[in-house]
């Protein structure tokens, strides 16, 4: 696990310690190896929060959901859009199509997302 490299987000931590936040994780089987791959930019955030919560602010973490200050339900946006790729990909063969194309140029999916 990388460690957090930004002095902007050394200041958020230190300020989710100061402030006493308390955040209950809900479900946190959905976090998977998978969402831990580096999938570019545009779904690095999320991957951020989830370590800078279980990696270097474990503290703030509770297990009663009653007495959270907010609620944390870790989600991979990228995990979300490829199970829909691949939905879509299946859906083209059985209906006798062309499969859309992987990435990029003509892919609808992805510039719906």
């Amino acid at each position: 696990m990388s460690t957090l490299w930004k002095p902007a987000l050394w200041l958020a931590s230190e300020l989710l310690q100061r402030q006493g936040v308390r955040i209950f994780m809900a479900a946190p089987h959905l976090w998977t190896d998978f969402c831990e791959e580096d999938w570019g930019f545009a779904y690095h955030l999320e991957r951020w929060f989830h370590r800078l919560l279980v990696a270097h602010l474990p503290a703030v973490l509770i297990e009663d959901a009653e007495e959270a200050d907010f609620v944390y339900v870790p989600h991979c946006a990228m995990n979300v859009y490829l199970s829909w790729k691949q939905a879509r990909i299946h859906e083209s063969i059985r209906a006798g199509m062309a499969p859309p194309p992987e990435h990029g140029e003509g892919d609808t999916l992805h510039g719906s997302t």
